[in-house]
């Protein structure tokens, strides 16, 4: 059911669920789509409401989950408004990811990380690679808005955008 409540997502996380699931969609179940940008996106299945949504947004709604210690993002699969799975999408840092980052590094170039993670994820990530700065829990607009207005930044010069894509998942019932 997660990949066709992400079916209409354009969020990557959505994405890698996608490109993971092995079946067909079916289109006339994903009915009523609607993204919560940042906390994830739900669809309407025969009268029930069915989301794939982060933590934070189960917590805003008070939906009680369970704590999930692993690494990578979960997203919490609620249906009726209530918790009954999850999916792990695993962080496996790319070797040329950290090489590109030190080379920019060792030519004085700052990297800063913005990203749709929560502040645990991008934290652990940013230990591992040496970035300047992070900003986490941004939504796709947020992003867009926030490399905007650096272009104005009169101290900085070009601003490459890196896309992250895709990531491997697995379930609480692997």
């Amino acid at each position: 059911m997660a990949a066709h409540i992400a079916y209409r997502s354009s969020d990557p996380v959505a994405q890698s669920i996608l490109d993971n699931y092995p079946g067909e969609i079916s289109e006339e179940l994903v009915a009523n789509f609607g993204e919560v940008p940042g906390l994830g996106c739900k669809i309407m299945v025969n009268g029930v409401d069915m989301g794939l949504m982060t933590k934070r947004y189960c917590e805003s709604h008070e939906i009680g989950i369970p704590i999930i210690a692993t690494e990578g993002t979960t997203l919490y699969m609620i249906i009726a408004g209530k918790y009954v799975g999850h999916i792990t999408l695993s962080e496996e840092i790319d070797e040329q990811a950290k090489n590109l980052i030190n080379e920019f590094n060792d030519h004085d170039i700052d990297c800063i990380l913005v990203s749709s993670e929560d502040k645990e994820t991008c934290t652990k990530f940013v230990r591992t690679v040496d970035v300047t700065e992070f900003y986490y829990e941004y939504n796709e607009d947020q992003k867009m808005s926030l490399i905007s207005n650096q272009k104005d930044n009169p101290h900085l010069g070009k601003i490459l955008y890196l896309y992250r894509h895709p990531r491997k998942y697995h379930t609480d019932a692997d």
